[in-house]
């Protein structure tokens, strides 16, 4: 509420919490999963930054998957790039992989982000689209 009331007190500010906001919002709506328990289930999603240059949201996006879970395996901040694992409880050493791709729209930037999981593992899906959208979030933070 705190933050919707600062939205609404000037136009400028408006607008900017408006753009903000969005991320968040074409992550949820673009989320998608595809798969069963069976199978695996590879869950998907982006948004776009339109004023958040790709370093920026790279850097960030890096940032917050490092401290909330998860293991950089590898990343190249030029292509835009971060590859993460999470280990699996109970997995036996098993792990999930996350990636992160970053690229230029514009002046701003897309962020797409995919998480698979083999078959026989599990994960909650709401948990996953909270954790995409959570990134998105932090990363539109600019």
């Amino acid at each position: 509420m705190k933050k919707l009331h600062s939205c609404l007190t000037a136009l400028p500010v408006s607008l900017f919490c408006t753009v903000a906001m969005a991320a968040p919002q074409d992550c949820a709506s673009n989320f998608s999963i595809e798969g069963n328990f069976f199978k695996g289930k590879i869950y998907r999603t982006s948004a776009e930054l339109p004023n958040v240059k790709p370093e920026v949201a790279y850097r960030k996006a890096y940032t917050y998957t490092s401290a909330n879970g998860f293991t950089i395996a590898s990343a190249d901040k030029e292509m835009g790039v971060i590859s993460a694992t999470q280990g699996v409880s109970y997995g036996e050493g098993k792990s999930v992989p996350l990636n992160i791709q970053i690229e230029p729209v514009g002046a701003g930037s897309k962020v797409s982000m995919f998480y698979s999981t083999s078959g026989g593992l599990s994960s909650p899906d709401d948990a996953v689209k909270k954790h995409f959208c959570a990134t998105i979030e932090e990363a539109a933070k600019g």
